[in-house]
């Protein structure tokens, strides 16, 4: 088996499905010899990548500011001299980088793009319909793709799906009795009756407002059920909290039985 390089770039490594699905396809590639390297302007997931034995070039190539010019010039030179197989965009504004870094190199790898969600339909999203495969991560997004960029050739679409390791995330997970106290301790009006949680960033993508309904019907039929939005609570997202707690009120619901909380990684 030819062992091949392969470079993914994305914004950061912070948290998040794409980061998540950038460290496990940087995962499998090594563990099936080949080289595998992140360039991003890093975060506290980048130890985790170069554990798993990953290498990690710190390049900003999502900065929103003329800076990125800069950004996109160390990345060519970066590239020059790797010569990778493979180019892999995980969203926007690093797909456009790449493209202008991969522009005219005398080693040209593949490009390969993932639309990891619904972009906003127009040019500044297409650029993730010119990777020579396409991925989507789910069906309804290859029907967006679809409708908003008819031209797209369907046959460069792969649907694949993100999955959830079971060794990671085993369903008959039995919470240990110290991390109930230490998170009831965190959280103590969520004590009592049945907990739904939902681990999302604060967008509407995520559902929150369909939990709040979900929590409303559980509550009839159970009775005293809470919700803990973990990750909801976020400085830049403050109205978008408001605008749950309004209508938590408007639904009847308990206000000091739901918790919106920022995304702590011990939880």
């Amino acid at each position: 088996m030819k062992r091949i390089t392969v470079v993914q770039c994305l914004p950061a490594l912070h948290s998040g499905g794409v980061e998540r699905g950038t460290l496990e396809t940087a995962r499998a590639l090594v563990q099936r010899g080949h080289r595998s390297i992140i360039v991003s302007a890093g975060g506290r997931l980048q130890a985790q990548c170069e554990a798993e034995g990953s290498e990690h070039f710190k390049c900003d190539i999502g900065e929103k500011s003329l800076l990125i010019l800069r950004s996109i010039h160390k990345f060519r030179e970066f590239l020059k001299e790797l010569q990778p197989d493979i180019v892999h965009a995980r969203s926007r504004l690093p797909a456009w980088s790449a493209l202008f870094a991969m522009r005219g190199l005398e080693h040209s790898p593949k490009f390969v793009t993932s639309v990891h969600g619904l972009n906003s339909p127009g040019f500044y999203s297409g650029v993730m319909l010119r990777g020579e495969k396409i991925i989507c991560v789910s069906d309804t997004v290859k029907k967006h793709v679809l409708s908003h960029w008819p031209r797209t050739d369907e046959k460069k679409i792969l649907v694949i799906t993100p999955g959830i390791d079971p060794a990671e995330f085993p369903p008959a997970l039995k919470v240990d009795e110290q991390w109930r106290r230490d998170f009831f301790r965190d959280y103590p009006r969520l004590q009592g009756g049945k907990l739904l949680l939902l681990p999302a960033r604060a967008t509407r993508l995520k559902g929150h407002a369909t939990a709040l309904n979900l929590l409303l019907a559980l509550r009839r039929e159970f009775g005293d059920v809470r919700l803990c939005c973990l990750g909801a609570k976020q400085e830049s997202r403050e109205n978008y909290r408001l605008e749950l707690e309004k209508q938590a009120e408007h639904l009847g619901l308990p206000r000091d039985e739901i918790c919106c909380s920022p995304l702590n990684p011990l939880y």
